[in-house]
């Protein structure tokens, strides 16, 4: 069983929730369903999820290109099922919960699919183009919120680094070894919460990446731009993990 927190990060990293057209083929009379989806590289997360859960479909979900790996997805298409899986995982959402609250308010028929649909399309566009000391920064994440995203976003890898000047005699470049970890987000908010929780690390901008697809769907367009949150030394790595 995993802790509905953790579950939150998970959401908040590798989730995502629209309330959609659709048509039932004999009419032009159009209607809107809801669509929630889970989808990792790392099966057992999405089974563990699943099991936790007891509700929602678990499929493949076949990869864009030959060098992505294969992902599982946890699927939710049911009023029914979002609702509930958005309500308790909402007082520890942060970059998606208003993205929840929408579709909690389409789920509960207190918001028609139209407007839910509009209004959850301009969210996802919502972008932070500077690094700005954001006022709202004060809330404290928990450690199973940041494991949950860390395992969704993040990444830690040990890299060379090759000395640049040569000692007299040497032939040769010494080199060093360093280790980095990150967390990579288009919602700097988070990004800076956690800075703020554990009081280390630094947040840097990442270069804007070309599709294949944009938040529109679109073939092609520059993508959000994306964030980093980073840690470098032994220490730091070391204080983040413990």
């Amino acid at each position: 069983m995993l802790d509905i927190k953790y579950i939150a990060g998970i959401f908040d990293g590798e989730g995502t929730v629209g309330v959609y057209k659709a048509t039932n083929g004999k009419s032009d009379k159009i209607y809107h369903g809801v669509t929630l989806i889970i989808s990792m590289s790392y099966h057992p997360i999405i089974k563990e999820i699943y099991k936790t859960l007891k509700y929602g479909n678990v499929g493949t979900q076949k990869p864009k290109n030959k060098k992505n790996k294969l992902c599982l997805r946890l699927m939710l298409g049911s009023k029914k099922d979002v609702l509930c899986f958005l309500t308790s995982i909402l007082p520890y959402l942060h970059e998606k919960k208003e993205q929840a609250k929408i579709a909690i308010a389409y789920c509960n028929n207190s918001m028609s699919g139209f407007t839910a649909d509009k209004k959850l399309k301009q969210l996802k566009k919502i972008e932070y183009p500077i690094l700005i000391k954001n006022k709202n920064v004060n809330n404290k994440l928990s450690p199973e919120y940041m494991a949950g995203l860390f395992d969704g976003e993040g990444s830690v890898g040990v890299y060379k680094i090759k000395e640049k000047r040569y000692g007299h005699g040497e032939k040769n470049p010494k080199i060093y070894y360093g280790i980095k970890l990150s967390i990579t987000g288009a919602f700097l908010p988070t990004l800076q919460n956690i800075q703020e929780t554990i009081k280390i690390g630094s947040i840097q901008s990442q270069k804007r990446k070309r599709g294949p697809y944009d938040y529109d769907g679109k073939f092609g367009k520059k993508c959000k731009r994306s964030w980093r949150w980073m840690l470098h030394s032994k220490m730091m790595f070391s204080h983040f993990l413990i």
